[in-house]
C-alpha cells in the first residue's frame, strides 16, 4: 500500500456507553450480549494532514468524527455448552460505519456477520478431548474488516474474509 500520514491534533472527546450481559437459564445454556456506543470526535480544529484536494480549506474542522471509530457495535451469542458431549451455538456481530481520513471524506460501510460452531467433549479417564467446527461469516458477506487511517493513496479499506471455516482439536490430561 501507500503510506499513511498521521500528526499530532488537538483537543479530542469520547464519549460512550458500554452495556454488557449474560444470561444462563439453565446450567448447560449461555447467551451474552454486548452494545458500545461510541461518540469520538475532534474538539479543535487542524492542519488538515491528507490530499489537498479532500480538504480545500487546509483544515481538519472541529467536530469530525476521529477516524478508525464506529459508532455502534453490537455482539451477540448463544451456546449450549455442557461439561461433556455434544455443543452449538449461534453468533452475530454489528459495527457501524467508520471514517477513514480526518476529514471524514469516506468510510467504510457499517455490517453484519453470523457464525456458528459445534463440537463434542469428551472426558477419558484423565484425559479431557474437544472437537469443535467452527464457521465464520455465515453469509459470506463482503465487508471492510478494517480500514488503514489517512492512508496517502487513498486506499484505505482492507476486506475481510468471507465465509471461512475452522476445525479444532485439543486434548489436556488432568495430573
Amino acid at each position: 500500500g501507500g503510506r499513511s500520514t498521521f500528526q499530532n491534533a488537538g483537543a479530542t472527546r469520547r464519549r460512550g456507553l458500554e452495556l454488557a450481559t449474560s444470561v444462563a437459564p439453565d446450567r448447560h445454556w449461555l447467551a451474552q450480549a454486548s452494545y458500545t456506543l461510541l461518540d469520538a470526535r475532534y474538539q479543535e480544529a487542524f492542519a488538515c494532514p491528507v490530499n489537498a484536494n479532500l480538504c480545500p480549506a487546509g483544515r481538519v474542522p472541529a467536530g469530525n468524527r476521529i477516524p478508525g471509530t464506529a459508532r455502534h457495535a453490537l455482539a451477540f451469542d448463544i451456546g449450549w455448552r455442557p461439561p461433556t458431549g455434544w455443543r452449538a451455538g449461534m453468533d452475530a456481530r454489528y459495527l457501524g460505519s467508520v471514517a477513514v481520513n480526518d476529514v471524514n471524506s469516506d468510510s467504510a460501510g457499517s455490517f453484519a456477520t453470523l457464525g456458528g460452531h459445534v463440537g463434542y467433549v469428551a472426558e477419558v479417564n484423565r484425559w479431557s478431548l474437544a472437537a469443535t467446527a467452527r464457521i465464520d461469516n455465515l453469509t459470506d458477506r463482503r465487508y471492510a474488516g478494517s480500514v488503514i487511517v489517512n492512508e496517502g493513496n487513498g486506499r484505505y479499506f482492507e476486506p475481510a474474509a468471507g465465509r471461512n471455516h475452522v476445525l479444532s482439536l485439543s486434548a489436556s490430561y488432568r495430573f
